[in-house]
């Protein structure tokens, strides 16, 4: 069986069989598609749909254009075995993804290891719930759907780079607990990329019981704690 693999980390892309799917170049079916990834648990009218993607144009001009969007997906995204079921179920009045399809989405991995290790500090974790944390953060190839500002973007963006950075500072008193320092300082430098201001990331590593200090002079740890760092000790 073939196997759709959806990333929206980053650029927006879709591989099938290990090989890119060409022919979904437009913005408004990348959006589209991407929209329903990202809210999968629910289905969509399709008013709410045609109006939050082509809001100004005509309600009926507007429902057409989803029509059009919908049924191009559905071509571009066709697999080759004919008994596999459609990615996309569309009704007369919503449209909502089908997860007996089969496919694969890193922001549903990325979520389901954010849920799994909540509520547990980063000191706490087991090897087998760092390593699943790991492997999130590496799904994380950047901000979601980049290049796109719509609003629902914007907030699921900077809702799955909250996620993003609770990971790294759990890796972060993981690595510390186990006296993994230059890993942990790197997951620290990535967290002050997105977060310059963060009170636990420079606390933690300025710390001299344990972390080691970089020379680098470019080091994002070590100008970190210089004197941004003394506003905050």
């Amino acid at each position: 069986m073939f196997t759709l693999k959806f990333r929206l980390f980053g650029k927006f892309s879709v591989e099938c069989d290990a090989q890119l799917v060409k022919g979904l170049d437009s913005g408004k079916e990348q959006e589209l598609l991407s929209y329903l990834l990202v809210r999968r648990d629910r289905s969509h009218p399709r008013e709410t749909l045609a109006s939050l993607l082509w809001g100004d144009s005509s309600t009926e001009k507007s429902k057409k254009y989803l029509r059009q969007a919908l049924w191009h997906l559905q071509s571009g995204l066709e697999v080759r075995d004919a008994t596999a079921p459609q990615l996309l179920l569309v009704e007369h009045d919503w449209v909502q993804l089908n997860w007996q399809s089969s496919l694969w989405l890193d922001v549903a991995d990325f979520e389901k290891a954010f849920l799994t290790t909540q509520g547990v500090p980063g000191k706490q974790l087991d090897k087998v719930n760092a390593e699943l944390l790991k492997d999130a953060v590496k799904l994380y190839r950047g901000e979601l759907l980049d290049g796109c500002y719509h609003d629902w973007c914007l907030f699921e963006r900077e809702r799955l780079q909250n996620m993003y950075l609770s990971m790294l500072d759990k890796l972060m008193g993981y690595c510390e607990q186990h006296q993994e320092y230059e890993e942990g300082l790197g997951y620290g430098s990535t967290i002050l990329r997105y977060d310059r201001a963060r009170e636990s990331t420079h606390r933690r590593a300025s710390d001299n019981s344990g972390w080691p200090v970089r020379d680098e002079p470019h080091d994002t740890v070590s100008r970190a704690r210089k004197p941004q760092l003394d506003a905050w000790i």
